[in-house]
């Protein structure tokens, strides 16, 4: 979820500001009424085009799948994404005894399910939501490596999606060159806000500090550096290629008025390049977290720059 807010040193140094804006988003939300009519379900399996995963999966072989095919995931930060249009979702997927919880992001709402059980059982509904309001929204399932004291594993399974009155949308991916923050192609979950100012790349940036958000770029390369801000309010933050976790890091500057550039704007904070060249994602992960010398947990994100292959010859 992001929201707008222009006065950016008001909202980096006054949290009650910040619960204001969420609890109007909430009350928006809630007042939401889906008008009555003949709900039609639309089956999507696993292995639809539109679902984007990231990190190592594998085939679930597991119980009477769906269209004969599930897939399981026990990498922590690997994920199935899919945006949709309807007024519901239903994730279904295997339970049992070496299931584990899973983090679940429903247009930036998080939600946690633990998907064990004592015996095995196929084609259970995982998680559910009705009466959304019509229009596109976004399901993140995300493993995690935990599981119940009972549980005597922590994989998480994808069958299929059950979508109420509507179906998948077309993932977006970007090509190689500079995209802005707002780019369709970058998706977030969580609190995330947006703040206009003529020194950010493409004249607004975004920016987070609740532990668990993300921002995801969904592009096609050899290569990507993410492009953000430093300052003294700024915190840490995971990144993940792929699922995979690569680094954390802090993104703080030192304090003003001790010579340095303290406001860094449009400063590259991470890039990754080699890779075989085809589709791939890059998450940034806000921690909550800081160093001492810090006033704040805040990461930002700008822009991104995709590299493509090198010229034939070279």
């Amino acid at each position: 979820m992001i929201a707008r807010y222009s006065r950016l040193d008001h909202l980096k140094r006054n949290p009650a500001s910040r619960r204001n804006i969420l609890l109007l988003g909430a009350l928006t939300l809630g007042a939401s009424v889906c008008a009555a009519q003949t709900a039609t379900t639309t089956r999507v399996e696993e292995t639809d085009p539109n679902i984007i995963y990231s990190g190592p999966w594998a085939p679930d072989t597991m119980g009477k799948a769906s269209g004969g095919t599930a897939l399981i995931s026990l990498q922590t930060g690997a994920r199935a994404s899919l945006s949709f249009t309807g007024t519901g979702i239903t994730w279904i997927g295997s339970t049992g005894p070496t299931r584990g919880v899973a983090r679940v992001f429903l247009d930036g709402a998080l939600n946690t399910v633990d998907t064990y059980s004592a015996a095995w059982s196929s084609q259970q509904a995982l998680f559910v939501s009705k009466g959304l309001a019509p229009g596109t929204h976004t399901l993140s399932i995300e493993a995690t490596q935990i599981n119940n004291v009972n549980a005597q594993g922590s994989a998480i399974s994808i069958d299929a999606f059950d979508i109420t009155n509507g179906t998948t949308v077309p993932s977006v991916s970007a090509g190689p060159g500079y995209i802005e923050q707002n780019n369709p192609a970058v998706t977030y979950t969580g609190n995330w806000y947006t703040n206009p100012s003529t020194t950010a790349s493409g004249g607004t940036i975004a920016l987070a500090m609740d532990a668990g958000s993300r921002a995801s770029v969904q592009f096609n390369g050899t290569g990507i550096t993410w492009i953000g801000f430093m300052d003294p309010s700024s915190g840490y933050a995971r990144v993940y290629v792929d699922g995979v976790l690569k680094t954390t890091l802090t993104t703080w500057a030192m304090p003003w008025g001790d010579g340095c550039g303290c406001e860094i704007w449009q400063r590259p904070i991470y890039s990754v390049m080699g890779l075989p060249n085809g589709s791939h994602t890059l998450t940034i992960e806000v921690l909550g977290q800081k160093d001492d010398i810090s006033n704040g947990t805040w990461v930002w994100v700008d822009a991104f720059r995709i590299l493509g292959p090198a010229p034939a010859g070279q």
